[in-house]
């Protein structure tokens, strides 16, 4: 069996080697893409979506046990809920949107709603209205930086 030059530069490109290489690089050009679409749309969901927030409230440096917190989003749609937060007895309070947990990243005002159990503890009128509250949260698009203290200090 006589070979010629030719004959063996045509084995070599047929190698399987070469075909394993083809097949990697095959792949990795449609593997890529697909992890770096699939990791964008999921970023894409969170600033969309909601992100988890949760703090605290003091008045006059004392936890208040109980009422809710009200925000809303500067920039909010007509359409857009308010995201609302249930104080509990620790003065703990978790954010949640339309009963799902979380709220929308952005700059919020916040209001607080007392109710009957809060033990005598006045809050003051311009923290009960969203126009005039001087409370406010910015929601970040990673929930660990969404831990919030809030303060309210009464002229007594």
């Amino acid at each position: 069996m006589n070979l010629s030059p030719d004959d063996f530069r045509d084995n070599t490109f047929r190698s399987p080697s070469h075909g394993r290489l083809l097949i990697l690089i095959a792949v990795i050009m449609v593997a890529v893409p697909l992890i770096v679409i699939g990791w964008l749309s999921t970023v894409t969901d969170a600033r969309a979506g909601l992100v988890s927030c949760h703090g605290t409230i003091r008045v006059n440096g004392q936890m208040l046990t109980s009422g809710q917190i009200v925000t809303r989003r500067d920039l909010a749609r007509s359409d857009e809920s308010n995201s609302i937060g249930i104080i509990d007895a620790l003065g703990k309070f978790q954010l949640s949107t339309d009963g799902r947990p979380g709220a929308p990243v952005g700059h919020h005002r916040v209001r607080v709603v007392p109710d009957s159990k809060t033990g005598g503890v006045e809050i003051p009128e311009d923290y009960q209205s969203l126009e005039n509250t001087m409370l406010a949260i910015d929601v970040q698009p990673e929930s660990r930086f969404n831990i919030f203290t809030l303060s309210i200090t009464t002229d007594d």
